[in-house]
């Protein structure tokens, strides 16, 4: 056990201990971003610029990283923080956390902590690794954040970025956390299992997880992968804990429930908040407070509940979890009222209940949901809840038990109980639903009710008076359950109300009677509640099914009306008429009844709905039939009786009725065998009406209302409906003509829902064309199958022979809208109603008798005539399901149509060929398909003389004009080349590349490009996409210049207007747009670069522009890059290939996918010195600011000019190219490079943020350039723009990679750097020799060991050796002994023994040892022997360094003797 002695020791070592204890060994350092060994080479300095970067870079993913102000904490307060200035500032560079003081560090720690927090979205992201790395190296968050580092990688438990971070955190072994230790030995991820048994084992880890997301959420910085874990690994906490005992309870329902109570809008967090309630639900039992709690906080995330806009979850995931949730709870008495009236306010709640009733234990949650609503029934959300529970019929018994007890004794308070408790009104209006409510479950549930109400009498008072009181008003209020209307006031009117509810009929009509006398009697007298529950009373008989009653009820028409319509409205009250009517008729008389009311007294009161009673109530039985005579007669009666309609359906239709002389008298006795002479009358009084109908329509002013009505009778359950719905529709084709009447036929057809022509009795052509032949079908039995299906084929008969329209402009072979959809177009409805007629011709070919369907298809041929084939072709390759089945039928037909135009004058049929191949290579087309496609194109090759081409320039319609034709005899090489390939492209379709691959190499260059700008011509104006893309892809492999000319149209409207292409195409655009930038690619760079052709080069740059960007076919920019690198820019003159680079460019500039492509394609283009110097001079900045010196750079970047803008990117871009790939050397391609540098540093235009890489790149490609030139050149190079950018440069990359440069330079232009010289050493001396970074050493010493021999060259040629050649080198040698201070002190023997190697020792060891001495001589003259041998340890050192030869010429120079 651990003494206090120890644990106060333990308390007061330093926090850098462990960076103590051992000296001797050499120390890795700790490191997020990089391993041990390369974790030594970057130092701090080196870290602080990437963090920096990255922090920038993070700033402009999320503006939280830029916000003054953040919530931090458990609580979720704010904070007021500066990232920037606390962690990534210059003065966070060189703070050291361990030598601050409490205060500081709580404060730095705050600001560590919100900021790793807020890195949670972006862990995954390069720059957090890049932050994390400065924050380890310079705040050590692995060693005193270790709480805040786990809550930001535990969420991606099994990432490599965990492992990488355990192998460096302090973890101690008596934390709740050592069970991380042996996966931090083993740097292996965690599994969520090891994860879960931690929080088994110790409570503080579950609490830990477990505050996780509800911090997030506080906090808002929530992300789905802390959301994800936070769900799986308490969902296996909660299933696997052994006991959740009240402690653990104590965390868990907080962790969640806060999620729900805050005011985030993510489905998600409230989604796996109830996932998690419902396994704790399961698991435990949740005291009454906290169930009730739950409850509330789930209403509150629900969409709806509480206004419009707010809530993230629906109300059926709700109602979902709060059953399951309380479906194991059975201690809970009532909801908060609160939370169950935000329940009644969510949009179908409801429904939703009545849905879950089947699931045990729903119980649990209704019923205190209704204990507590049971004060609020008064609302209308609250009766409808409970009226859908009572209507619901699978609801348990025990929830309607406690809600018929909730109701009686809400129905029987009395109306004096409990004055102050509410308003008067409010408690009549609570009696009133409440006994409302109890009628409902009278109704379903008697027996239960009446046992309900005995048990809450027995909770009544104990005197016997209390009980006989409480039982009278039971009785009562049990009788007054029996009634659905509401009880007046008066006694007598109540007697009235109840008689009209009695089983006997004379009652009934008695009643009625009664209550027209008091309403005559009372004259507008009556009180409101009397006056309702007349009018519920009168409404109630309009249900009844006695004609006695009906006739009272009928007599006084106009009391009627004036007493129910003021409260129910005319269409409610003809909606109840109309429910007596459907879908069983009822008998005659009460039909006739009704119908005369309606007919009459309600429509002469409401014209307004004259047409809905002659559409919706009286058309089903306006249809005589031989059964149904009677019956049909007497509604015809009750019209006239009502004088018939003068608008609407049935204007005039009286007339035609009694010109049939069918009204008033037996036709068709019922007792009596029918006569053909009567019949044939109601055929005609049928054909009369349905013909009346048809006009009436026609000339109303919303026929296409009145049409869609019409249509939906096809489906009426009364055939007698059906049937005159076909007459009528029948009727309306004979009267229309022209466009009408084909949109009218096309909605017909898609009404009938037809798939095949059903089997009939021998019905032919001629019998459905005769009416009177389809009418007596309907007058002897209107509902057999047989009559719907003559009355269909009369419809399907009239269709095949419509006439084409007038101003017909749609090609038979088009894309046509698919069948649900109705063309509004009358040529293309027209050409898509004759293809559904033909479908279901063929298809009912060998079901229905021959003549039928023959027939049909006979006049269908015969009104098509030469537009047959067409027409076929169009029917082949339409996408529509219905077509399908009738492919081989249209192949059968296209070769019949071929072989019976193939005589000795036959018609040349090469514009079919190119949709024959392409219905060839379509996947629907199996062997039996393709065997018949490759017989009708034998036919075409026929070399006959042709009298004339089939569809020339009317094929496709407008779109015909830019076919290509071929002679015959191409056209027979073509068809005899396809033929004598049948047996491969009969098993393989797909062969067909092949074919034209070697037919055409070996074929005649003329004849293979006429064939394929035949082909072409139709990829170019056919309108099915699917052929065109099958054409395309059956030449691909095909190579010819041609290609690219015919294909220029297409490639122009691809890039200047791809919306419409993009809308016919759809889903195939893809393959499309590659197919056809690849046939547009086969162009040869002498055709792009020809002056002649003014048309293919600026489609060939538009679609560059185009396909280079970001959202453009990834697959077309492949296809441009390809081209471009192996055929077509090599070819370019300089002139357009700088102007393909720099669309490359400005595409790049934008970024994304494109800036990738962009880049990869231009480190390929650029390998010529001309073209990279047009770009560069074509980029770089116009403005500068003066010629001379350029002051340091600002803090913060101008804002540069609209013009100059545009040419940053672009330059960067380029600069990054020319300085990652391979260049040429050359000196004037390192001349512009420098011009291009030097215009930029001299730039007022573009701050240093947007210049630094720009600039790193250049340096990094004249390097490139430079390092390929290995003969001096003759003249210099201008070494004073990388003079000045040394010395107005802030950062520290970019000095360091200008020196670098320099010193390469060297060897090229050593005059150009010996005039430089001095400013190069002293810019050197004043930024990098102070930086304690093994990089900018090592950057000091090439720069050394390549500018330093120069200036000794130099030296040596102006000066003798001696003291002249000392003296002409002191101001040199200067730079470096004045800045031997500022050396790092373990580094300067290095760096001063490596220059006195460089420059010779044995010429310059004597001068340096000199000046350093000379630096001390006044100091080390003051000081004791001692401390003056310390001073002068550096010339020490330095003299020992060397042997002692040099050690004596040194204390015995030569060159003080002169000569």
């Amino acid at each position: 056990m651990t003494t206090t002695l120890a644990a106060q020791l333990a308390a007061s070592t330093s926090l850098n201990a462990s960076l103590l204890q051992d000296r001797s060994k050499k120390r890795t350092s700790e490191s997020y971003l990089f391993t041990g060994r390369d974790a030594d080479l970057h130092d701090l300095d080196s870290i602080h610029a990437l963090a920096a970067t990255a922090f920038s870079h993070l700033r402009s993913l999320s503006p939280a990283f830029s916000s003054k102000t953040v919530k931090f904490g458990a609580d979720g307060s704010s904070l007021a923080v500066d990232f920037e200035h606390a962690l990534f500032s210059d003065a966070a560079r060189v703070l050291d956390r361990t030598l601050q003081t409490p205060e500081l560090n709580a404060n730095l720690d705050r600001n560590i902590n919100a900021f790793v927090a807020l890195l949670g979205p972006w862990l995954m992201e390069a720059p957090t690794s890049k932050v994390l790395e400065w924050l380890v190296r310079r705040f050590r968050i692995n060693e005193f954040n270790v709480p805040a580092i786990l809550a930001l990688f535990l969420p991606y438990h099994e990432s490599p970025h965990l492992v990488k971070m355990l192998s460096i955190l302090h973890i101690q072994p008596n934390s709740s956390f050592s069970f991380l230790l042996p996966f931090k030995s083993a740097a292996k991820p965690l599994a969520r299992t090891v994860v879960v048994q931690a929080m088994v084992s110790d409570t503080d880890v579950a609490r830990f997880i477990a505050n996780l997301l509800p911090n997030a959420v506080k906090c808002s910085h929530l992300h789905r992968t802390l959301l994800a874990f936070h769900a799986a690994t308490m969902h296996d906490y909660i299933s696997t804990a052994p006991a959740l005992d009240d402690g653990i309870l104590a965390f868990i329902v907080p962790s969640l429930l806060t999620p729900l109570q805050s005011s985030q809008k993510d489905a998600n967090v409230a989604l796996g908040s109830f996932v998690l309630l419902c396994t704790l639900s399961q698991r435990v039992n949740l005291k009454p407070l906290a169930l009730a709690a739950i409850i509330s906080a789930m209403t509150a995330q629900v969409r709806g509940a509480r206004g419009s806009g707010k809530g993230s979850v629906s109300t059926a995931q709700f109602v979902k979890t709060a059953v399951v949730i309380c479906s194991s709870q059975e201690n809970v008495r009532e909801f908060p009222l609160s939370a169950s009236q935000l329940c009644t306010k969510m949009s179908g709640f409801a429904d939703e209940i009545s849905k879950l009733m089947a699931i045990v234990g729903v119980q649990h949650f209704i019923l205190p949901l209704l204990r507590s609503l049971g004060e609020r029934i008064h609302e209308h959300r609250v009766s409808s809840l409970f009226s859908t529970l009572i209507n619901t019929s699978n609801a348990p018994s025990v929830v309607i038990k406690e809600l018929s007890r909730i109701l009686i004794r809400l129905a029987a308070l009395p109306r004096d109980a409990d004055p102050g408790a509410v308003d008067t009104e409010t408690r009549e209006k609570t009696i009133r639903v409440a006994r409302s409510l109890l009628s409902l479950v009278h109704q379903r549930h008697l027996e239960l009710l009446r046992g309900v109400a005995d048990d809450v009498l027995s909770e009544a008072g104990e005197s016997n008076e209390d009980r006989k009181e409480h039982r009278t008003m039971a009785n009562e209020l049990l009788t007054s359950f029996s009634l659905t209307h509401p009880l007046a006031e008066s006694s007598d009117v109540n007697e009235i109300v109840v008689a009209s509810a009695s089983t006997s009929k004379v009652a009934r009509v008695i009643a009625v009677e009664r209550m027209y006398s008091t309403l005559e009697a009372a004259q507008d007298n009556l009180s409101a509640a009397d006056m309702a529950s007349i009018q519920s009373a009168l409404l109630g008989r309009a249900y009844d099914t006695h004609v006695e009653v009906l006739q009272a009820l009928y007599t006084s028409p106009g009391l009627f009306l004036s007493t129910v319509v003021p409260t129910t409205s005319p269409q409610q009250l003809l909606d109840v008429i109309t429910s007596q009517l459907f879908p069983t008729p009822p008998h005659r008389v009460v039909l006739r009844a009704h119908a005369a009311f309606l007919a009459g007294p309600f429509t002469k009161a409401h014209p307004d709905f004259a047409s809905a009673v002659q559409q919706t109530a009286l058309f089903p039985f306006l249809l005589a039939s031989k059964a149904k005579f009677k019956t049909t007669r007497s509604v015809w009666d009750a019209i006239k009786e009502g004088g018939g309609f003068q608008t609407g359906w049935l204007r005039g239709c009286v007339a035609v009725w009694d010109q049939a002389s069918l009204l008033g008298k037996e036709v068709l006795g019922a007792d009596k065998d029918d006569t053909n002479g009567g019949s044939e009358k109601v055929c005609e009084a049928n054909l009369g009406v349905a013909d009346k109908i048809a006009e009436n329509i026609l000339i109303a002013n919303d026929g296409t209302q009145d049409i869609t009505i019409l249509l939906s009778k096809f489906h009426d359950p009364i055939p007698h409906a059906r049937a005159l719905a076909y007459l009528v529709c029948r009727a309306l084709l004979m009267r229309t003509t022209g466009d009408q009447q084909i949109l009218l036929a096309h909605r017909f057809m898609s009404a009938m829902r037809l798939t095949s022509l059903e089997a009939s009795d021998d019905l032919s052509l001629e019998e459905a064309l005769e009416a009177r032949h389809v009418g007596m079908k309907v007058v002897i039995k209107p509902g057999g199958r047989n009559t719907i299906h003559a009355l269909q084929a009369s419809i399907l008969a009239l269709i095949p022979a419509l006439p084409v329209p007038p101003k017909f402009s749609a090609a038979w072979t088009s894309v046509i809208p698919a069948v649900d959809q109705i063309p509004s177009d009358p040529s293309q409805c027209y050409v898509s109603l004759m293809q559904e007629i033909y479908a279901l011709a063929s298809t009912s070919a060998g079901s229905v008798p021959k003549s039928l369907s023959t027939s049909i298809l006979q006049v269908l041929f015969l009104n098509l005539r030469d537009s047959s084939l067409a027409f076929l072709l169009g029917t082949l390759l339409s996408s529509s399901p219905s077509l399908e089945r009738v492919r081989t039928h249209a192949l059968l037909h296209v070769l019949a149509f071929i072989r019976g135009h193939s005589g000795a004058s036959a018609i040349d049929f090469q514009t079919v060929l190119p949709s024959l191949i392409a219905v060839l290579l379509d996947a629907r087309s199996d062997k039996r398909d393709r065997a018949l496609i490759l017989e009708s194109i034998s036919l075409l090759g026929r070399t006959s003389e042709k009298k004339h081409v089939y569809g020339m320039d009317t094929l496709y319609g407008s779109a015909s004009s830019q076919l290509q034709y071929v002679d015959t005899k191409d056209l027979s090489t073509y068809a005899k080349a396809l033929v004598d390939n049948r047996a491969q492209l009969t098993q393989d379709a797909g062969y067909i590349q092949a074919f034209h691959r070697k037919h055409f190499e070996g074929s005649n260059a003329k004849y293979r490009r006429r064939v394929l700008c035949f082909l072409l011509s139709h990829v170019v104006s056919h309108p099915f996409p699917s052929a065109r893309i099958a054409l395309l892809r059956s030449i691909e492999s095909v190579a010819d210049f041609s290609k690219s000319h015919m294909l220029l149209p297409v490639m122009k409207s691809l890039t200047q207007d791809p919306v419409p292409i993009a809308q016919m195409f759809g889903t195939s655009i893809e393959p499309y747009v590659s197919l056809v930038v690849a046939g547009f690619l086969s162009i040869t760079s002498a055709d792009l670069g020809s002056q002649d052709d003014n048309q293919t080069w600026p489609v060939f740059v538009s679609g560059l522009q185009f396909y280079f960007h970001s959202n453009s076919d990834a697959s077309a920019r492949e296809l441009y890059a390809n081209a471009l690198e192996q055929r077509l820019f090599a070819g370019l003159e300089l002139e357009r290939r700088a102007e393909v680079c720099t669309i490359l460019l400005q595409a790049g500039s934008e970024g994304g996918e494109a800036y990738l492509a962009s880049r990869a394609l231009l480190g390929k283009l650029l390998g010529d010195v001309a073209l990279i110097i047009n770009l560069l001079v074509q980029f770089r900045p116009d403005h500068v600011e003066s010629e001379g010196h350029v002051n340091k750079r600002a803090k913060l970047d101008p804002i540069p000019h609209a013009s100059e803008i545009s040419k940053l990117q672009p330059l960067s871009l380029l600069a990054e190219v020319l300085g990652t790939t391979e260049i040429p050397g050359s000196l004037d391609l390192i001349s512009n490079l420098l011009e291009t540098l030097n215009k930029i540093v001299r730039s007022d235009l573009w701050g240093p943020s947007d210049t630094s890489y720009v600039c790193q790149m250049l340096i990094a490609a004249i390097e490139k350039s430079a390092s390929r030139i290995t003969e001096p050149p003759a003249r210099p190079i201008r070494l004073d723009v990388l003079v000045e950018l040394i010395r107005v440069t802030d950062n520290p990359q970019t000095f360091n990679e200008a020196l670098l440069l320099m010193a390469n330079l060297a060897r090229l232009t050593p005059d150009s750097v010996l005039h430089n010289i001095m400013p190069i050493f002293t810019f050197m001396g004043s930024n990098v020799i102070h930086r304690d970074d093994s990089y900018s050493f090592r950057v000091v010493q090439i720069t050394i060991d390549n500018i330093v021999p120069v200036m000794v060259s130099s030296l040596k040629t102006k000066h003798l050796n001696g003291l002249d050649l000392y003296i002409g080198a002191r101001d040199f040698l200067h730079i470096f002994t004045d800045a031997s201070n500022h050396i790092p002190r373990h580094r300067r023997q290095n760096l001063f023994v490596h220059l006195t190697e460089v420059l010779g020792a044995e010429t310059f060891l004597a001068p340096i040892c000199m000046l350093l001495v000379d630096k001390v001589t006044n100091r080390a003259s003051r000081q004791t022997p001692e401390e003056a041998q310390s001073t002068l340890t550096l010339p020490a050192s330095l003299l020992r360094h060397f042997d002692r030869q040099r050690q004596l010429v040194v204390s015995l120079p030569k060159p003080f003797t002169r000569r």
